[in-house]
């Protein structure tokens, strides 16, 4: 049943959500495509294990936000995958940051037991560490999540990371994602 799921997520149609995503973030067709993949992905691991509470890094949450306003088509997707609505809960500052790194630990161990391999560390870094963000900066976890991931990508595209250490970097160092 999950696995049939999983296949009706993955080969639900995006196409006009995919290009108001890519219009207003200026994000390329490639890059948007990887990104289609992966929030289809999260939520149907989302809606397979509704208690999970998986946090969200940032390079693919504002396609989330971006499906979420075509309410009709989001609504089809969350029926399709077996729930009635996945909501968006974003962080809200005071998080337990020890409890959010073991829940995203959890997310990430359950989708390679699903899909059979490691999530895209331009998207899923799998040595994010929330808490040495947090020695090192002001910012609210998820706020370290996105920069982290945000950087990693910049990595992967062979172009320099903007983020200064003091906005979160501290410990860690782009592209070094990919251990684990």
């Amino acid at each position: 049943m999950q696995a049939e799921r999983i296949t009706q997520a993955l080969n639900f149609p995006m196409g006009p959500i995919l290009k108001r995503y890519m219009e207003e973030h200026k994000v390329p067709k490639k890059t948007a495509k990887l990104h289609e993949r992966e929030i289809k992905r999260y939520l149907a691991l989302c809606a397979s294990h509704p208690g999970g509470g998986w946090p969200m890094v940032g390079t693919i949450d504002d396609l989330w936000h971006t499906f979420i306003i075509f309410t009709e088509e989001y609504h089809e997707f969350c029926s399709l995958v077996g729930r009635s609505y996945i909501h968006h809960r974003p962080a809200t500052g005071g998080e337990d940051v020890g409890e959010m790194e073991s829940r995203y630990k959890k997310f990430l161990k359950q989708y390679r037991k699903t899909f059979g391999q490691r999530p895209p560390a331009s998207i899923w870094p799998s040595g994010l560490k929330m808490s040495d963000c947090m020695e090192h900066c002001d910012v609210e976890p998820r706020d370290c999540m996105a920069r982290y991931s945000h950087c990693t990508e910049r990595k992967k595209e062979e172009t320099h990371c903007d983020i200064p250490s003091r906005d979160c970097m501290g410990k860690m160092h782009c592209g070094d994602s990919d251990s684990q």
